[in-house]
């Protein structure tokens, strides 16, 4: 079976991971690229040998792309997505999936109009520590939840904001220390626990000169009657690590980044994992390690090989921008909201 040929839409930071990522996948390989700035193009693929595209149309009319990842500004990622779609590649897409509601569920209509794979970058779900503490949840050794909750007091610079033009505008990044920066941690959780029915919040920009918000609280109930908690900032110096919750009637589980630091669930000894040490993003956006894509790209290319799902479709990234817009609509109206999740 011949190699899965991928190709860039986007040559910024994240891209650099894609390409190192793609260094521990079996069965795929990048060969080429497009920028909307063909000079950074043009570098980008003359440092990783990579085919240069002159315009997005050409690389999409190109027979031997199969698969494109989209590492561009978020609002132009469902726009993307589906013109990928249209043109029959399959779709590795960078968080989030798309701005609004519309767009993403147009996002997963045009997946099973064409028939492609669509892959929503959420790399902590594929973690070795998540799917674990997955396993345990969904069988009940934590018992009933009563309090769960999602902690990423990160910080970013004034500097970081000026870099792009984009960057914490509603139009291009479609909010703020939720949509952008903590928007994998909220997946997570709703990966555990589910979407809630009920939702209040604050949201406020607080430390920089931007539109959207670099800090924000949100308290939760959910159908089972356990509240949570979503606390997302990139207002607090210097950073601090992400922390995940999940307490119950008959045990507890803490996670910082992606190790178990608390464990206390009776008759089950806690895991030791082997994990990857690649920092976190707290303070630096780029401080991650490339595994977690990697493990998406060998998911995508299974599922392309063999006609299965994605382990992470358009579906699920749609309802983690659901949640976050829900989020935001509580704190725009200053009241709790019910919240009905389409997925």
């Amino acid at each position: 079976m011949r190699k899965l040929n991928f190709a860039l839409i986007g040559c910024g930071a994240i891209a650099v991971h894609h390409v190192a990522a793609m260094e521990y996948v079996d069965g795929a390989q990048f060969v080429g690229v497009y920028g909307a700035v063909i000079e950074q193009a043009k570098a980008f693929g003359e440092k990783h040998n990579l085919k240069v595209y002159d315009t997005l149309e050409a690389l999409l009319a190109d027979p031997d792309i199969d698969v494109v990842t989209i590492c561009t500004p978020s609002g132009s990622h469902a726009e993307l997505s589906i013109k990928a779609m249209e043109a029959g590649k399959h779709v590795v897409c960078e968080k989030p999936l798309a701005l609004t509601n519309e767009d993403c569920m147009a996002v997963v209509e045009a997946s099973k109009k064409y028939n492609r794979k669509c892959e929503v970058v959420c790399q902590l779900r594929f973690e070795d520590t998540s799917k674990f503490v997955k396993k345990i949840v969904d069988e009940g050794h934590l018992g009933k939840l009563t309090s769960v909750g999602i902690h990423m007091k990160y910080w970013r610079t004034d500097e970081y904001y000026d870099a792009s033009d984009w960057r914490g505008t509603w139009k291009h990044d479609g909010g703020g220390a939720l949509m952008n920066q903590g928007i994998h941690g909220i997946d997570l959780l709703r990966y555990f626990v589910g979407s809630p029915k009920k939702i209040s919040a604050f949201c406020k920009t607080l430390a920089h000169n931007i539109e959207v918000e670099d800090t924000a609280v949100a308290v939760m109930e959910f159908e089972s009657g356990a509240v949570g908690v979503i606390e997302g900032t990139t207002s607090v110096y210097p950073g601090y690590a992400r922390r995940l919750e999940l307490c119950g009637t008959k045990g507890s589980i803490i996670m910082t980044e992606n190790d178990i630091t608390t464990w206390d669930v009776e008759g089950i000894e806690k895991p030791d994992f082997n994990l990857v040490k690649g920092g976190n993003n707290a303070s630096d956006p780029n401080a991650i390690s490339c595994m977690g894509h990697a493990k998406q790209f060998n998911d995508i290319v299974y599922a392309i090989n063999n006609d299965v799902p994605v382990a992470n479709g358009p579906e699920d990234g749609a309802a983690t921008v659901e949640l976050i817009l829900g989020v935001y609509e509580a704190a725009r109206k200053g009241t709790q909201i019910d919240f009905n999740s389409k997925y």
